[in-house]
């Protein structure tokens, strides 16, 4: 500060010290009326900016526009590429997951899935024999996520119960389904598997008929069948239910032929809506099957069939030789987690067949000679779907007869009203057109909100 010269100098030297917001340093009031004189210089130049055509704009100020336009894309950038990364891992380890859960290391037809393709010109030389489905089955005695009560009602599972479903049910809508009175009634399900034990106080004398064209096997160690009858018991609970055993150590028939004489009598003999198939059959595929799905498709019998389980984690591959999956004339299946997005699980097979989605991992179903466990695959998916299918057959209790789809009909009454789109936007070899569930007329909210359960 000037102290001597004339006043005028002085007044001068003073105003241009409360131009600079310098001020008593003691008082720490710089910083304020510096941080203020900022703020109204921000606050003029974009005035200016606003009100002076571009055109005569200063060198200056250009550049702090690109300056501006710059930060703000890099901004954006590193947003997508921390998400991206975010991502990747995220993938990488759901995938080493189930390839651990899977066991896919040593699964000789993953390498031969890939492998032998081939064309028309040249057809892959690639066969399969039939084997009884491979999942896996969880060490604990049936929980719905980790460190979560066996039932979120308390006291077990129990499918006459709403408030004592599995939580897989439960994402695809089987507690709307009761309420709306949609739950199975009149309509029979054929289950072509391992056998059901019909013994099971789960199923509530449901299970009507035991067609075996194998045996010999425990049901303990053949315990899929009852797993996967349980699961769309849960689902549609006064559905009747018809156990096809295909798989055992003895038999007249080996298990190809078993499968298509399973489909003529569900179509002929028991007059069933729909077949549930959670298996794969040989490849090359006996003719007797393959006429035994046209025929029941021509019927209007509804055939749901698992994806297949030795996928390899790439949407970008195909894995072509699960049948009966892959004919037109059945709904393919894959499986996905109880997961937010509901993702994808890597061993779950992509085609261009693939249909549909359901829930596929850590599902908990019935258990040979009471109880419940976990099994996890495409087996696990594919009878939620039927299950849910089941229900939009049977009508409602208002309605009771049932309702007659052609599969057009039926697909295009999924995809229109109960389908929740996942993964890319669209249809998708991973999962199909989407997650099939009955919340999805018009209660994405509820399903989102259960799978706080698995959080």
């Amino acid at each position: 500060m000037i102290r001597g010269g004339p006043p005028e100098r002085r007044q001068l030297a003073t105003e241009a010290e409360g131009d600079t917001g310098v001020s008593d340093s003691s008082s720490g009031s710089g910083y304020v009326n510096t941080a203020k004189n900022y703020a109204r210089q921000i606050k003029s130049g974009t005035t200016d900016l606003t009100t002076t055509n571009p055109r005569e704009w200063t060198g200056n100020q250009y550049l702090g526009v690109a300056t501006g336009i710059a930060s703000l894309w890099m901004t954006i950038l590193l947003i997508y590429i921390g998400k991206k990364c975010r991502d990747k891992r995220r993938n990488n380890k759901r995938q080493k997951e189930d390839e651990t859960y899977m066991n896919m290391s040593l699964n000789e037809n993953k390498d031969a899935l890939l492998t032998h393709r081939g064309t028309k010109r040249n057809p892959s030389s690639y066969k399969y024999q039939m084997v009884r489905p491979r999942v896996v089955r969880a060490t604990g005695s049936g929980s719905d996520g980790p460190g979560k009560a066996t039932a979120y009602g308390g006291g077990g599972f129990d499918a006459t119960d709403p408030n004592k479903l599995p939580l897989g049910a439960r994402l695809h809508g089987a507690d709307k389904l009761r309420a709306a009175g949609m739950t199975g009634s009149g309509v029979r399900v054929a289950i072509i598997d391992s056998g059901i034990d019909h013994t099971h106080p789960g199923f509530h004398d449901k299970v009507r008929t035991k067609r075996w064209f194998r045996n010999g096997t425990p049901l303990e160690e053949d315990d899929h069948g009852t797993h996967v009858a349980g699961t769309i018991h849960f689902l549609a609970p006064d559905a009747d239910l018809f156990d096809y055993r295909v798989f055992g150590k003895d038999g007249d028939f080996d298990g190809d032929i078993a499968i298509a004489k399973s489909i003529r009598s569900a179509v002929d003999v028991d007059k069933c809506h729909l077949i549930n198939m959670s298996l794969r059959c040989s490849y090359p595929v006996r003719p007797e099957i393959e006429k035994a799905i046209k025929y029941a498709s021509k019927m209007g019998v509804h055939l749901i069939c698992a994806a297949g389980n030795d996928g390899d984690g790439d949407p970008t591959t195909d894995e072509t030789f699960t049948y009966p999956a892959r004919f037109d004339e059945t709904i393919s299946v894959a499986a996905v987690r109880k997961e937010q997005g509901f993702p994808p699980t890597s061993f779950s097979e992509s085609n261009s067949q693939v249909t549909y989605s359901g829930i596929g991992r850590d599902v908990v179903s019935l258990k040979p000679f009471g109880g419940f466990q976990t099994m996890s695959g495409t087996s696990m998916a594919t009878p939620h779907v039927s299950g849910l299918i089941a229900c939009l057959l049977s009508g409602t209790n208002t309605n009771s007869t049932t309702q007659k789809y052609t599969d057009r009909q039926l697909r295009n009454v999924l995809r229109d009203k109960y389908l929740v789109d996942i993964g890319p936007k669209g249809y998708d070899k991973q999962t199909g057109e989407g997650f099939v569930t009955y919340l999805a007329d018009g209660g994405s909210n509820e399903l989102f909100d259960l799978l706080s359960f698995v959080q």
